[in-house]
């Protein structure tokens, strides 16, 4: 249910950062590292504030 939520939400607006981030934490705490991962990036390259590189970091050593 979660996950499609934030489907729509990004699917309506593309650039909805908190969607990707939220996400991002959705898959991470599912074990789908790779797709947290990209969610991340995704988020940072729209310009996050948040700094996820320690997430993302996190997920690389799960994986």
């Amino acid at each position: 249910m979660a996950e499609r939520d934030y489907n729509v939400a990004i699917r309506i607006d593309p650039l909805y950062i908190k969607a990707y981030i939220s996400r991002g934490i959705f898959y991470y705490e599912q074990k789908k590292y790779n797709l947290a991962i990209r969610d991340w990036k995704k988020a940072t390259s729209l310009g996050s504030k948040e700094n996820l590189q320690p997430w993302i970091q996190k997920a690389l050593r799960e994986k």
